[in-house]
């Protein structure tokens, strides 16, 4: 802090001396032009800078154009909304459960139909579809049913074949019943021709009636076949022949 003349402090500021700075003026730099291959070298500071002339290749003919692409194509490539496309298909409609039921029962029924048809001409060839015999036919006794018409020797046996007949044919027999003898042992001629005259008799009067001009007969089986056929076979015969239509009442 500055002191007064008399030796005291002043509270005056007091002004710094000002400083002169010297300038400093920076000198100017040239810049050398550059030349660029092929070019002229450059010219002394003064002097115009003159460029060469460049000049474009001459063209014969006509410019050169490329082929027009063809529509939906992009430099050789189709863009993809002209791929062929197959042609749209509506929806179709659900089925109705109506629909679907009439489908299974016409399935069902020709199923049934083919299935009768492989049964009658395939399984069972010797009978119709009412289960009548086809005409003349010879069919062992296990296949003879009730109703069959059969031309009869009346000294039959289980183990030869039976000669059957349509009842519209002339005929001497007609197949009445049949009757199963209980499992077991074999129980003995006598016991089987007891038992089929009892069962025979009474099954062609309820067959047949009291009034037919027929006897009962049978085919009964053997110790031999016993084991794999215990039926018996009754008949309705009449020894002279002659009939020509069935006996059932």
């Amino acid at each position: 802090m500055p002191q007064a003349s008399d030796g005291t402090q002043s509270s005056e500021p007091q002004p710094y001396p000002e400083q002169a700075y010297p300038a400093q003026p920076y000198a100017a730099q040239p810049v050398a032009p550059q030349a660029y291959p092929g070019q002229p070298g450059p010219a002394q500071p003064g002097t115009p800078q003159a460029y060469p002339a460049q000049p474009y290749p001459a063209q014969a003919g006509p410019p050169q154009v490329g082929p027009v692409p063809e529509p939906g194509v992009q430099f050789g490539q189709p863009w993809p909304d002209s791929a062929e496309r197959s042609p749209s298909k509506p929806p179709r409609s659900p089925r109705t459960v109506w629909g679907t039921i009439k489908t299974l029962i016409g399935v069902g029924i020709v199923v049934a139909f083919a299935g009768g048809v492989f049964y009658t001409h395939v399984i069972d060839p010797d009978r119709d579809d009412a289960g009548n015999v086809r005409g003349d036919r010879s069919i062992t006794y296990a296949d003879v049913r009730v109703g069959d018409c059969a031309k009869l020797n009346p000294f039959i046996r289980q183990d030869s074949n039976v000669d059957v007949t349509p009842c519209t044919s002339t005929h001497n027999a007609e197949v009445v019943a049949r009757h199963t003898m209980p499992k077991g042992d074999w129980p003995g001629e006598d016991a089987v021709d007891k038992t089929a005259t009892t069962e025979c008799s009474k099954q062609l009067e309820s067959y047949a009636g009291k009034s037919a001009d027929v006897e009962p007969i049978f085919a009964v089986p053997t110790e031999s076949t016993w084991s794999r056929d215990r039926d018996i076979v009754c008949f309705a015969y009449r020894s002279g022949g002659g009939l020509t239509k069935s006996l059932r009442k």
